[in-house]
């Protein structure tokens, strides 16, 4: 298993095809527009994750960057499949009886992302990159409601929307300034749709119940 790891760190992945696969080659812009939306969407969840899988998504970030120049290869279903079960092994031994919990959870979405950096070969990769990152600022709303963290949350879907368009744009098209104003267009476009929505959709219940740990003290009046 070493030496796979080192065989892995040691090799160049060919500029289009990896394994029989076609890899999407996306603009140097578009996957830095991802890798910030990832680090948007965690900075809340540091204080709650266990500080080795900050450590995890900050090692994904990094080789996911030397992939991208060409410096190491894509892992291959071994070496994911090792990385998975080791994870989720150590996930169970941290959280314990509270596995279930809501911070589990969450910190089961924002590895799972960091993971996903390792294998952005085709197009459907990156995009589920990008709306499993859109899924995350929901999971920031069962923290907290409150209007800072609103307006967070809204910056990291302009991110997120950036990242989205831009994986669409050439290289030579590519603007940073230009597509985030672009991207800040289309959602406040989307707000009279949003509203409408609001108004008329039917209210349901949630669609899954995840307890808070029981470690955890909430404050506050009940309802």
């Amino acid at each position: 298993m070493i030496r796979q790891f080192l065989t892995w760190f040691s090799r160049r992945p060919s500029t289009d095809v990896h394994a029989g696969v076609e890899i999407f080659r996306m603009p140097r812009t578009a996957l830095i527009w991802i890798l910030l939306s990832l680090v948007l969407v965690t900075i809340p969840h540091i204080l709650r994750m266990p500080l080795w899988l900050t450590a995890l998504c900050i090692f994904c970030i990094g080789i996911s960057v030397l992939i991208f120049k060409g410096r190491v290869s894509y892992p291959g279903s071994k070496i994911k499949t090792t990385i998975v079960f080791l994870v989720l092994v150590a996930i169970i031994v941290q959280y314990g009886r509270e596995i279930f919990s809501t911070d589990a959870i969450v910190g089961v979405l924002i590895v799972g992302i960091a993971l996903k950096l390792l294998e952005m070969k085709k197009k459907r990769d990156v995009l589920l990159v990008i709306y499993l990152c859109y899924f995350s600022v929901l999971a920031e709303f069962i923290y907290s409601q409150s209007i800072p963290i609103a307006l967070y949350m809204c910056v990291c879907v302009l991110v997120i929307t950036s990242a989205l368009m831009s994986i669409t744009q050439t290289e030579e098209f590519q603007r940073p300034m230009r597509t985030l104003k672009l991207s800040g267009q289309i959602l406040l476009q989307s707000i009279p749709l949003m509203a409408l929505l609001f108004l008329l959709f039917p209210r349901i219940g949630p669609l899954w119940s995840v307890p808070f740990q029981s470690a955890s003290g909430i404050t506050g009046l009940s309802d």
